[in-house]
């Protein structure tokens, strides 16, 4: 047993974290099956290591945007106007989610060419959370996107049949119930908030919760072969992924 693989994907690479005689095996007999095997020490790699690593030897995969839905769960335009000004506007390197909803949103002419960029908070993997300041009629706006969990405790106020209203507790019980639903369709969900305000920087509390975004990112068709291929060589194949819980089992279910 390997203590982590990825799933093979459509070139046949795989990326074993963990250098250990059962890694070694697991990289001898995926090499047989002409895949390229790629092997790091976890306790040595650090996370930039590793990032590196797979950006230069795997291949994302095509991440579809599904769904831009207001709390009514409506679809919402300015909810993807929102989340397109955010990642459009951040700077560094443009993840997956950024990159399709870049893609749908230019393939859909939203204009967005009249926002500049004042202040940022970029991504990081313990906030889970990436803000943008924009001027925004005579203030300045934040826009705030990430883990709708994480997202809905800076949130003070939210959206609903047009109006802005205070955020109560059965609000947020039905926003996490509908992210829960689209997980259980696989989808990885983004939420989207904003916050007007005359400061110049940006500060990620009392915001006014938009809406969600629904992104697939669908297994390649030889991902079950390939896990179903280690399962008999006796290589017990891990998932890594930052999507949440229900999101992760759904897409495992999916793959066998």
């Amino acid at each position: 047993m390997i203590y982590i693989c990825s799933s093979v994907l459509k070139n046949k690479k795989v990326l074993i974290l963990g250098l250990s005689k059962s890694g070694i095996s697991a990289a001898k007999y995926l090499n047989l099956q002409g895949a390229d095997c790629y092997i790091t020490e976890s306790r040595q790699a650090n996370e930039k290591d590793l990032q590196t690593m797979i950006e230069d030897n795997f291949p994302e995969n095509d991440e579809e945007l599904q769904k831009y839905i207001n709390v009514d769960g409506e679809d919402d335009d300015y909810v993807l106007k929102c989340a397109y000004v955010n990642s459009s506007l951040g700077t560094g390197y443009k993840n997956i989610v950024d990159k399709a909803i870049i893609q749908y949103a230019k393939s859909h002419n939203v204009d967005i060419s009249n926002y500049k960029k004042i202040d940022e908070i970029p991504f990081d993997s313990t906030r889970k959370l990436m803000s943008v300041m924009v001027p925004y009629f005579g203030e300045n706006r934040i826009i705030t996107k990430g883990a709708a969990e994480i997202l809905m405790k800076k949130c003070s106020h939210i959206i609903k049949d047009g109006k802005m209203q205070s955020l109560e507790t059965h609000d947020v019980n039905g926003i996490l119930s509908r992210v829960d639903k689209m997980g259980r369709e696989a989808l990885r969900v983004i939420a989207v908030a904003y916050r007007d305000t005359k400061l110049t920087k940006i500060n990620e509390n009392g915001l006014v919760f938009v809406g969600l975004i629904g992104m697939m990112d669908p297994p390649r068709p030889e991902v079950m072969k390939s896990v179903k291929e280690c399962i008999c060589a006796g290589i017990r194949p891990v998932m890594i992924t930052g999507d949440n819980k229900v999101t992760a089992r759904a897409i495992a279910q999916n793959v066998g």
